[in-house]
């Protein structure tokens, strides 16, 4: 009796895992803003921003494979990818997040300095507002760099195009001397990078313990 009932259980158990498939792999799309004519801000040291942003992009891609993230990148290569195309890229890859790198500058203010998250306010809105809490907790602890909040100013319908939670993530003023000798850092782009993953990997156990 009692191998019938461990045979039926062990049955009962497969069966389970047959009904339920493959497990979805979690999909985070990375924009490196800016590419090709368009440069993004240029720093006094000559420092373009569409560079800086792709080798973030690059970095922040590694440590996402390393984690059994499946990443896309919106480029690779000196090419811009706009946010419309952007939008057209989650979608097309079934994108669970979207994430856009971008830095800063204040031309009239160089004092002005530090980090900064957007989310989309009207599209996605209970998930965009978990990864905006999850985004700038951490970028909150980054030593070195100041942390200015989240969703200081609208971003119109730049982010509300996107059906799929998305953040654009400002990462300093390269107008700022501070900032820019933070962020061209290699110890600088790899604290900035784990930070925005611990932020991706707080963010999906929290939409898993959600379902």
């Amino acid at each position: 009796m009692k191998n019938c009932l461990l045979i039926l259980i062990c049955f009962l158990s497969v069966a389970s895992v047959l009904h339920a498939g493959p497990k979805k792999d979690f999909v985070v799309l990375l924009h490196a803003a800016h590419g090709g004519a368009a440069k993004g801000v240029e720093a006094a040291d000559g420092v373009l921003e569409k560079n800086l942003s792709l080798a973030y992009a690059k970095e922040l891609q590694k440590l996402g494979v390393a984690n059994q993230f499946k990443v896309v990148m919106a480029r690779e290569n000196d090419q811009n990818v706009d946010m419309a195309t952007l939008s057209k890229l989650a979608q097309q890859n079934k994108a669970d997040l979207v994430i856009s790198i971008h830095f800063n500058a204040n031309l009239t203010d160089a004092s002005h300095r530090g980090m900064e998250c957007y989310v989309a306010t009207q599209t996605a809105a209970m998930e965009n507002k978990i990864l905006g809490k999850f985004m700038g907790a951490e970028l909150y602890n980054v030593q070195g760099m100041k942390f200015n909040g989240v969703n200081l100013k609208p971003m119109g319908n730049l982010l509300n195009q996107f059906s799929t939670p998305v953040t654009l993530l400002e990462l300093g003023y390269l107008t700022n001397d501070s900032d820019l000798a933070f962020v061209k850092k290699e110890e600088g782009k790899m604290e900035i990078c784990q930070k925005i993953l611990n932020a991706i990997v707080r963010y999906k156990a929290q939409m898993e313990y959600n379902k």
